[in-house]
C-alpha cells in the first residue's frame, strides 16, 4: 500500500507543525553561563591542557569550543559535555553531584555543555 501526501494534507501538516513549534518553549529557561572558578569545586568544571580550568553554572545548554580537554567534574550539577574524540562526536556520561574529576582516555575537543 502506497501513501500519498496531498496538497491539503501537506498544508494541514505544516499548520500543525507551526502550532506545535509555537507552543513548545525553546530553552526559554536556559540560564547556563561561564563563570570564574576562583578555586570553587561546586561549579561544573572542564580541565584542558590548552585552556586550563573552565567553570559553568546554572541549568541549560550552550555551545563551547575547548580543545585538549582531559577531564571534567560536575560539582553540585548534573550534566555532560558533547565532544569530538577519536570516534567522532559523542556525549560524555551524565555525571552529577560530586567534586571527583572524571578523566578521558586522552584528550577531546568539547563543543557543547548541558547542565540540569
Amino acid at each position: 500500500m502506497k501513501h500519498r501526501i496531498t496538497a491539503g494534507g501537506a498544508v494541514a501538516a505544516l499548520t500543525l507543525a507551526s502550532v506545535t513549534a509555537l507552543a513548545a518553549p525553546a530553552m526559554a529557561g536556559s540560564s547556563i553561563r561561564s563563570v570564574a572558578c576562583q578555586g570553587r569545586t561546586d561549579f561544573y568544571r572542564t580541565f584542558s591542557n590548552s585552556a586550563g580550568t573552565s567553570c559553568y553554572a546554572n541549568a541549560g545548554d550552550m555551545s563551547i569550543y575547548t580543545q585538549a580537554v582531559y577531564g571534567l567534574s560536575p560539582g553540585n550539577n548534573n550534566g555532560q559535555i558533547r565532544y569530538i574524540g577519536d570516534d567522532g562526536f559523542a556525549w560524555s556520561s551524565a555525571r552529577g553531584h560530586t567534586s571527583q574529576i572524571f578523566y578521558f582516555s586522552g584528550t577531546v575537543t568539547a563543543t557543547e555543555i548541558a547542565l540540569w
